[in-house]
């Protein structure tokens, strides 16, 4: 009788002894991790931070009760973040639910308005494009709805832009020069030749005395791209030929002031990247002028 006594005395004690051990323990680490790797998850996929601040509110609570000894404290922080983090799940699932279609339609929309597109318009638009159907593919939903919304936005200007610059493209087809002779007497040439097929020519040459103890001579040529957006025209030098580099500074040699010869050097078709932008108006206001 003793014997039956003593293990129905160990099958409660043994029981009450574990509830007491899950109580008094805190929230684990590994727990902790767990909730931080869903959290992560949720941000590649676009989650915005405003959408889980709870969630990371509780885990420093939780950490901070942990550190203190307050383990029932700490056990109800993780119920509240185990539900905050089940609600942003469920929020963002259903948002990504609805998201798909917008993306879609819109990618649809796009690819078909953006056809009168051309040159430098087009190519942010084919950029965008590829990114979302890029975050599409990855799931990133959230992501490329907000691509969209960019897209959905920059139509309309990018259309009117287009009409501006099929209107401005013939006006700017040609050879544009000016010289110009400074205060001591140097002149500084310089052409732009667009071509009605992109391709650009440009010429720059100084000659003459700079300053009172200087003088320059010398002459560059360029090609390369060009392309318009509205009134505004975009010169794209790829390649610069070095046609002639003489210089000449005054110097006392042997008490006497005498120009001292540099000659720099020539080159051809060396690769550079040089860019630059004119307006309309800089053209037809300044003295350039069209041949």
């Amino acid at each position: 009788m003793k014997a039956r006594v003593t293990r129905i005395v160990m099958c409660c004690v043994v029981p009450m002894a574990t509830a007491l051990m899950v109580a008094g323990c805190g929230v684990s680490e590994k727990q902790l991790t767990a909730a931080e790797a869903k959290v992560k998850t949720l941000q590649e996929k676009g989650l915005p931070d405003s959408a889980i601040t709870e969630v990371k509110v509780y885990i420093f609570q939780i950490r901070t009760a942990n550190k203190l000894g307050q383990n029932s404290t700490a056990r109800t922080y993780y119920d509240s973040l185990t539900s905050a983090l089940a609600r942003a799940e469920a929020g963002f699932s259903a948002a990504l639910a609805s998201f798909k279609p917008y993306v879609d339609s819109v990618v649809a929309a796009v690819g078909e308005s953006k056809k009168p597109l051309t040159g430098m318009l087009l190519e942010p638009v084919d950029s965008v494009l590829a990114l979302v159907d890029s975050l599409a593919r990855t799931n990133h939903l959230l992501d490329a709805k907000k691509e969209c919304d960019q897209l959905v936005a920059w139509m309309p200007g990018m259309l009117e832009s287009q009409k501006k610059t099929v209107e401005m493209r013939p006006k700017f087809i040609g050879t544009w020069s000016r010289s110009e002779q400074d205060e001591t007497g140097a002149v500084r040439k310089e052409a732009f030749t667009f071509a009605k097929d992109g391709v650009l020519k440009t010429a720059e040459e100084k000659k003459g005395l700079s300053n009172e103890a200087f003088k320059e001579d010398w002459k560059f040529v360029s090609s390369g791209t060009w392309d318009n957006i509205a009134d505004t025209v975009y010169l794209f030098v790829t390649k610069e030929s070095c046609e002639r580099q003489n210089y000449s500074n005054l110097k006392i040699v042997d008490g006497k002031k005498k120009w001292v010869d540099a000659k720099g050097a020539t080159y051809k078709d060396s690769t550079v990247a040089k860019n630059r932008f004119m307006t309309w108006e800089e053209l037809t206001v300044g003295e350039y002028k069209k041949k």
